[in-house]
């Protein structure tokens, strides 16, 4: 098969398909007419009479599965937006994510729509393309946004979730009960890509997943075995809003009790045993689970949660969490194991006294517990005790862990030697208000002797963060296959804008924690969209309304950004996706220096634009992904007449039957 150019074959898409998708429906199924004629004779008068009788057919006007998506002959299909007439203010109009048509690319060097039939549906328009998604036996799968009725084998039948076999072409309904595949907190709406974005997914037994809505209930995740056998995960009175299903078959589930008065992220094993990872009420105050991934390290599995007060019991522990963790599953059940702190929001990147003497003199909010936690002792009148008395809910440990944790790297750790209890001021104290300045004072000059190296709040002040890093509230999460980075707002609410965003690295690949800044390009620093594609972060940036399209490496967080469309003049950049087989970005631009709206396709390797077409038609393509299908079927059609005449003393009856067979 030659080598097929995706942006050629969508160009081709984007300017012939504006009519040919307003076409209507399809070609119907045949049916079978009869005519009779009847004759009635005496010896005195002749009467004759012809009549037509036709049977109403109530599959008339419902088109097969077959006929409504023709994908025979792809190699490639996409979900794309379309839009309705031309010229600049259509072109520069707003961009949606809303997929509302399938484009099938050919081996020919052909493209054209999928869909060959409206109005035979639930609505009369186009259905809204919830996800595309190539299953592992290469078969395509369209989840809809709500249900069409077509004609299966004979029958009316109504569903929002198909699969298109790659050797023949076919379609089947995978489930009759679904009205709906995803909801408002999956696929469309996680455009920054916190939480898991498909809600149509595959284990390695080729077992299909599926978030969806049935007449009964909705937001409800199912399981179809390739055997066919349909179940539900979960019980109905859960609302399920996302998931993720992991590489050894374990299932992540996130979602909420139906009246709202727990929420909760758990885990099912292939075995159906259910753990929680973790379990907020609302009597203990919800959290806010920005996103949560699956990870291998080690050959063990993992669960890298993202967020804010969230409530964990692991190993007979109870926490709440805030920042990026760890949790370690068991093997064979699934159960949280271990909780690894990555980095944590209510310790090193909060908000909190300049020095590290002031913060162990004042102490600490503790999330767990709800209270405020000092180190050390006060005297009857409320003030510090001289010489210091370590507080009955601390320890020596403790106080050194504290330390320790304000310290991205160090040069120096004498800390073990020292012992807090008992230390004093070289001063004597007048007033008791002054005993805490020297109490400070003490202490930073203990860990100053002690402990030397680069504090977080020195880090923070270098690479231009004016305030702590909360990354349960970063602009945008970017995870793939371990490594784990977070876009961070530079400037801050009050700053002047100049600064932009920081691409930052969180977890390497193998999981270590290594946060590291990635340079900055020089003029366009304010940070749109960005993706992990492979081991490459994919980014658009503007600078007062010029966008350009940048890649970083994952595997070089020294590294400058590579510019992927330098050849290119003045952009703006809506949308951009990524063909995995070609291993190019697909991006969809508004080029002002021609005033038009284009579509280039990029080697991501070698940030070269390979091609580029006039996007008419289309105002973004939302998903693409590879499906190899059968070439076009031939059809035949053979028509049969045959004809039965009856005679009797009082009548003569002819019947003329009339048959016609379609075959592929």
């Amino acid at each position: 098969m030659k080598k097929i150019n995706t942006v050629g074959l969508i160009c081709l898409v984007l300017v012939t398909c504006g009519l040919y998708l307003a076409c209507g429906c399809g070609s119907q199924g045949g049916t079978t007419a009869e005519t009779a004629t009847t004759s009635t004779s005496t010896s005195l008068t002749t009467t004759t009479s012809s009549t037509t009788t036709t049977t109403y057919n109530p599959l008339s006007g419902y088109q097969t599965p077959d006929e409504y998506f023709n994908a025979s002959g792809a190699v490639a299909v996409a979900s794309a937006a379309r839009i309705s007439g031309t010229g600049v203010d259509t072109l520069h109009a707003w961009e949606t994510t809303t997929a509302d048509d399938l484009v099938k690319f050919t081996a020919d060097g052909s493209a054209e729509s999928i869909i060959h039939g409206i109005g035979s549906g639930y609505y009369y328009s186009y259905p809204t393309i919830q996800v595309i998604e190539t299953g592992p036996d290469g078969s395509l799968y369209i989840g809809l946004s709500y249900y069409i009725t077509l004609n299966v084998n004979g029958s009316l039948e109504s569903s929002a979730f198909f699969r298109i076999f790659p050797d023949t072409a076919t379609v089947e309904v995978v489930d009759p009960d679904v009205t709906s595949i995803g909801s408002w907190s999956t696929y469309y709406s996680s455009y920054q890509g916190e939480l898991p974005s498909k809600p149509i997914q595959f284990d390695a037994d080729g077992n299909v997943y599926y978030l969806c809505s049935t007449g009964a209930s909705s937001n409800i995740l199912k399981k179809k075995t390739p055997a066919g056998v349909i179940s539900q995960i979960g019980i109905t009175n859960m609302v399920i809003n996302n998931f993720l299903v992991c590489p050894n078959s374990f299932v992540l589930f996130q979602g909420s009790n139906s009246d709202y008065s727990a929420q909760w992220l758990r885990v099912i094993t292939p075995s159906n045993n259910v753990s929680n990872i973790y379990y907020n009420s609302s009597g203990s105050s919800y959290g806010y689970l920005r996103s949560y991934y699956s990870a291998a390290y080690d050959g063990h599995p993992y669960v890298i949660l993202v967020g804010t007060n969230l409530q964990t019991y692991i190993a007979d522990s109870l926490r709440y969490i805030s920042g990026v963790f760890k949790v370690k599953l068991d093997d064979t059940n699934g159960e949280p194991a271990s909780l690894e702190t990555v980095l944590d929001d209510n310790n090193m990147y909060s908000y909190s006294y300049g020095t590290i003497g002031e913060q162990l003199i004042y102490g600490y909010w503790d999330y767990t517990d709800g209270t405020w936690h000092r180190f050390f002792a006060n005297d009857a009148s409320g003030y510090i005790q001289l010489p210091l008395v370590v507080s009955a809910e601390a320890s020596e440990a403790s106080i050194r862990s504290y330390i320790r944790n304000k310290y991205k790297s160090t040069t120096l750790d004498t800390l073990d030697t020292v012992t807090f209890e008992g230390l004093t001021s070289t001063e004597t104290p007048t007033y008791d208000w002054e005993k805490t300045s020297m109490a400070i004072a003490a202490l930073n000059a203990v860990i100053g002797a002690n402990i030397q190296g680069t504090t977080w709040s020195d880090w923070r002040a270098a690479n231009g963060f004016s305030s702590g890093i909360y990354f349960g509230y970063a602009k945008q999460l970017l995870y793939n296959n371990g490594w784990l980075g977070a876009i961070i707002d530079k400037d801050g609410w009050a700053a002047s804008g100049t600064m932009g965003d920081a691409i930052l690295q969180v977890l390497t690949s193998t999981g270590q924690t290594s946060l590291e800044v990635f340079p900055q390009d020089s003029t366009r620093k304010d940070v749109s969209r960005a993706r992990v594609y492979d081991y490459y972060v994919v980014y658009s940036a503007a600078a007062a309304g010029y966008y350009k399209l940048f890649r970083l490496d994952t595997n070089n967080a020294a590294g400058s950004p590579v510019d992927l469309t330098a050849s290119k003049g003045n952009l703006e950049i809506y949308t951009f996706n990524y063909n995995s087989a070609a291993r190019t970005v697909l991006a969809n631009c508004y080029e002002m220096s021609t005033n038009s709206k284009k579509l280039y396709e990029i080697s991501i390797d070698d940030a070269v634009v390979s091609s580029e077409v006039t996007a008419e038609g289309y105002s973004s393509f939302v998903d693409v992904v590879p499906f190899i299908s059968s070439p076009e079927a031939v059809t035949e059609t053979t028509t049969t007449t045959t004809s039965t005449t009856t005679t009797t003393a009082a009548e003569t009856s002819t019947t003329t039957t009339t048959s016609t067979i379609t075959t592929t």
